[in-house]
């Protein structure tokens, strides 16, 4: 069986070539396929219609249920093929897709003193499933086991430091906390490095030449081999201005000023993964009030 693509980000392209190459599955979900070749080229497939992130290819199917993690995979300019269950997926006619952010000029209509206000209304009061944006706007944590209040405790306090830092402009006291969310949390994509790619896409769409974020950049770069492979990947990609789809589509929404309207947009973050969209969020909001010249009130629950 053969499947046309419909999308593939062009962060994969350059590593595609007509000469296949081996590789095999690297994990496996209920809607997304995870492909990491001999010469660490990765890849996603995910469902048409399904947000877009760097290293993202769209398949008309609607799950991956016949694929398993470790499975051989055989991947070309041309295709994916999965040599067990006899598929391909042809990659020929699939539409490219940009996820390079293309910085804000002049600054934008951006509200600094205003958007992180606006932001929490719309966010509400409730409790939130991501320890970082507990923190980060002062709402209580979902959950309240012992792990989970101990991983919000460790979340405060490195957003804490990492604003000290960079409104002090002293990137040795942000990059020392970022060096400890690196890794930090549970699933695919851990919270910390969901929470720094929020961070990073903001000073990158907001202030691309700020002195601050540009030593954060450069001093995130060595440190991405500590945490997870894909999560290496994101951050890899987030520190080239490469950044998923609904992180790009708030920070641009962000951009448009009072004419735009962000709840739309900051939905489709907040629904993205467990709490990878409300963590990217969370670092967000970190560059705002740093922008804004307010003091973070975090949250002590």
């Amino acid at each position: 069986m053969t499947l046309k693509a419909d999308s593939i980000s062009t962060s994969i392209l350059p590593d595609l070539s007509a000469m296949p190459r081996s590789g095999s599955v690297h994990s496996v979900f209920s809607r997304t396929v995870n492909i990491l070749c001999d010469d660490m080229t990765w890849l996603s497939l995910h469902p048409s219609g399904s947000p877009m992130h760097p290293y993202a290819v769209t398949v008309p199917v609607g799950g991956f249920a016949d694929i398993a993690a470790g499975d051989p995979v055989t991947l070309c300019r041309s295709r994916i093929w999965f040599g067990r269950q006899a598929l391909a997926i042809d990659l020929r006619c699939a539409g490219p897709w940009d996820p390079l952010l293309v910085p804000m000029q002049g600054g934008g209509k951006i509200d600094h003193a205003r958007l992180p206000g606006t932001l929490k209304d719309l966010i509400g009061s409730g409790p939130v499933a991501s320890p970082f944006l507990a923190a980060a706007i002062g709402n209580p944590v979902a959950a309240t086991d012992t792990w989970s209040r101990a991983l919000w405790s460790e979340a405060t306090s490195i957003a804490r430091e990492i604003e000290a830092g960079l409104r002090a402009c002293c990137p040795q006291l942000a990059l020392g906390a970022a060096k400890r969310a690196v890794g930090l949390g549970l699933g695919f994509t851990p919270s910390g490095d969901d929470y720094l790619t929020g961070l990073i896409g903001a000073y990158w769409y907001m202030a691309p030449r700020d002195r601050m974020g540009e030593a954060l950049r450069a001093g995130i770069s060595p440190m991405i081999h500590r945490t997870s492979l894909p999560s290496s990947f994101m951050l890899k990609a987030a520190l080239l201005g490469r950044l998923p789809e609904p992180l790009a589509g708030l920070l641009r929404a962000l951009g448009e000023g009072v004419e735009a309207d962000p709840a739309g947009a900051l939905m489709g973050l907040t629904e993205t993964g467990a709490t990878s969209g409300e963590d990217m969020l969370a670092g967000l909001i970190t560059y705002l009030d740093i922008r804004a010249g307010v003091g973070r009130a975090y949250a002590t629950n």
